[in-house]
Order: structure tokens, then sequence, then C-alpha cells
């Protein structure tokens, strides 16, 4: 039994190894196993616009694109994020329990992950990407954010306007959505941020709906500061979530 388990190990470092390269010649999807802090499983995929959708201004119908694998893999070295090539159906079971990044090879998810390529309905996730419409929460798609996201914000923004500067002690702080939700933007930490009622009735003076270029700068710094540690927290909760679900 001792060595059947060596010669399993060995197996399976042999197939990782060869999921460190790509088939030249292949069509390929990127496609990203994670999971929330809520336990639930994420996926997400490179993708392209599609058309506008019917349901909300600001949504789109996007569908999965085929990549350059090339470029694919250096953007994730460049981020510092690992990846796998999946070719077959073993790489393919071994890769949904580890998640993380992977080229999954075109034939192969339009065959099993028909769902993640198909086109979907979309809303804008924040400054950067993209949700699928259908698993939006009441929370998300309410006109005002919870208590518990509300004090969040305040939090990081450190009760203070992101404008001006004003916090607590001499002014009246609220939250902002930098996507107005009349664009489609949504009720979530990386679409809201904190302003004093007097920069906040000055944010809508022009009745726009596009985002501030620095308010949306303000997020996008947030969102590129944690992306390594985020990513890697998040394939760690998909790694303790699927060993748990096969137990």
């Amino acid at each position: 039994m001792e060595g059947h388990s060596v010669d399993s190990e060995q197996r399976l470092r042999d197939v990782l190894a060869g999921m460190r390269s790509w088939n030249a010649a292949g069509r390929y999807y990127a496609i990203t196993l994670t999971a929330s802090i809520q336990r639930r499983l994420i996926w997400s995929v490179q993708s392209h616009f599609v058309g506008p959708s019917d349901q909300r201004r600001g949504w789109e119908v996007r569908e999965a694109s085929i990549v350059d694998a090339t470029n694919m893999v250096g953007l994730w070295d460049e981020i510092g994020q690992s990846w796998l090539a999946v070719d077959g159906r073993v790489e393919l079971a071994l890769w949904v329990r580890l998640g993380g990044n992977a080229l999954v090879a075109a034939d192969l998810a339009e065959e099993h992950l028909a769902r993640m390529v198909a086109p979907r309905e979309v809303a804008p996730r924040g400054p950067i990407g993209f949700l699928t419409a259908s698993s939006l929460s009441e929370g998300q798609l309410a006109r005002r954010p919870s208590r518990t996201v509300r004090d969040r914000v305040f939090e990081r923004d450190g009760h203070a306007c992101r404008r001006c500067g004003s916090g607590s002690a001499t002014a009246r702080l609220t939250r902002h959505h930098v996507l107005p939700r009349s664009a489609g933007g949504l009720t979530q930490e990386n679409n809201l941020v904190t302003l004093c009622e007097a920069c906040h009735e000055a944010s809508h003076a022009d009745d726009t709906w596009c985002p501030a270029p620095d308010l949306q700068g303000v997020l996008l710094s947030h969102e590129l500061d944690g992306l390594d540690e985020d990513h890697d927290e998040a394939v760690a909760r998909h790694r303790r979530l699927v060993a748990a679900l096969y137990a």
C-alpha cells in the first residue's frame, strides 16, 4: 500500500508538470476558479462584448474569448499568479479541485463547461471586470448599501471624504456610487466611495452617468493593491471548499 501511494504521488506530479505547457496549435479559453469569503464557488472567464443588455443600461452580453495563450500566460506571470494548461479530462478534473487560472482547451470547455463559455448577461463588477447578472444578490441591486457595507467603505476610506478630505468631525459623510446605478453600477464596496454631503451633491450636479475619473482611480488603486493577495486567498478558499465537498 505504501508503494502504491508513492506511485500515485509520482503520477500526480507528472500530470502537474505536464500542465505547465500548452499545445502551440491549440485553441484555449482563459478561466479562473476561486471561492468567496461567503463560501461560494466562483468562476470567471476572459470574454468579449456581444451586445448591450436588454435588462439594464450599462450591462452587457458577453461570451468567452479564445485567447492568445502566450500573452495570457505572460500576463498571469507578470502579476504573480499561477496557472495550469488543461488539455484532457484528467487535467480538467485535477484543475477543478485545485482552482486558480487555467488555459482550457476550447473543445473540452465547450463539452464540459458550456455554461462558462456561453453568452451571458453581465454587470460591471467595479473598476475591473464583470459579474454574471444571474448571480447578483438583492444587496448588490439595492439602492442603498447595508450598514455593514457602508461601514466597511467608511473604514477603508479613513472616515474622510475622498474629494475634499473632510472628516466625520466636520462634515456629514455619505456613500457614493462611482458608476451610477442608472448606468448599471452595483451597490458593493468596489463601486462605493465616501463623500461629504457637499461633494456628493456636486458630483450629481451635471447629471452624468459616466464614472468620475478621480473616484474611479481611487477604486482602481484599491483593486490593484490587493490583486495578488486576494487571488491567492480566493484560490485557497476554493481548495478548502472543494476538499470538503469531496470528503
